[in-house]
């Protein structure tokens, strides 16, 4: 069987001596003549199979490690985000309500201001006449009066 299968590959190759000029390919086949020879190119063949296997299930193994990495990291990306917008939407919540009490403040001040303008002043003078309507006396301080509408 071995002699057919040299005589196939010297046929092919347009003999054996120009199959044999080859040197790795030349020693495999003066290897393969003998027992010993025959089983030290089996088994490299066996070691370079097994090699190769490995090899490519390192490669599989780590590729699946690293796809299962990007997607962990790719998770903990969406959670951040998802995060963010949420504080995000409770920050433009708070802005609105900071917002609205401001305005009302303002207008609070405003009113405030409207009413010290269109209110007469109390006289510090000593011996002058008391008036319950004022608001801020003449050295602008508040009236007892000025302070009971102040904390309405």
């Amino acid at each position: 069987m071995i002699g057919a299968l040299l005589t196939f590959v010297a046929g092919a190759t347009g003999g054996l001596s120009s199959l044999a000029s080859l040197p790795v390919i030349g020693v495999a086949v003066s290897l393969f003549g003998t027992r010993a020879g025959r089983y030290l190119i089996v088994g490299g063949g066996a070691a370079l199979v097994y090699a190769f296997a490995y090899w490519k299930g390192e490669a599989s193994a780590s590729g699946a490690c690293e796809a299962q990495t990007l997607r962990a990291q790719l998770q903990a990306a969406a959670i951040d985000r998802d995060s963010a917008n949420a504080r995000a939407s409770r920050a433009q919540l708070v802005i609105k309500g900071l917002q609205a009490a401001e305005e009302a403040s303002r207008r609070r001040i405003d009113e405030l201001n409207d009413e010290l303008a269109n209110r007469p002043l109390q006289s510090t003078t000593p011996g002058a006449k008391v008036d319950a309507k004022a608001l801020l006396d003449d050295q602008c301080r508040y009236t007892p009066a000025g302070v009971r509408r102040l904390r309405k």
